[in-house]
């Protein structure tokens, strides 16, 4: 137990140099996963130009003639009595509209895609706010250790 006490004393410098750097690479780390977390916007292509159009075709008559007559003919003792309808219709013009409507967008805008966290991500929101604040804690006491000394 001795040799351990007098092994930290003579290279206590050496290991706070360590720890130090150690401090060091962990945050250099956590800064690394936190940039790599993000992803740039991506620009989705949309349809520029859309047409929509409606045709409309529809037949008028100008004209229509009924005709309908009765002829009577008497031949000794029997009547024999013709009846005849026509309906003419006559002229059909044909009226037709077409309508368009063009919607246009101009600029393509962002649109951002969710997709689902992986593990590591959901299990870095759980605990990233324990983590934080526990190693906050271990620096503080680092600190308040070191100047004590």
């Amino acid at each position: 137990m001795r040799n351990d006490a007098n092994f930290i004393r003579r290279h206590a410098e050496t290991l706070i140099t360590l720890g130090v750097a150690a401090i060091y690479a962990l945050a250099i780390l956590a800064v690394g996963l936190l940039l790599g977390g993000c992803r740039s916007v991506r620009y989705v292509p949309v349809e520029s130009v859309r047409h929509d159009s409606a045709y409309v075709y529809k037949a008028t008559r100008d004209s229509v003639h009924l005709r309908d007559s009765v002829f009577v003919l008497v031949k000794g003792d029997t009547v024999y009595q013709y009846r005849y309808r026509y309906l003419f219709v006559g002229q059909t013009r044909a009226d037709s509209a077409a309508a368009s409507r063009v919607d246009t967008i101009r600029v393509p805008y962002p649109v951002e895609i969710e997709k689902r966290l992986t593990l590591w991500q959901r299990v870095k929101l759980k605990l990233g706010g324990s983590v934080t604040l526990g190693l906050s804690f271990v620096i503080v006491w680092l600190v308040y250790r070191n100047r004590r000394r």
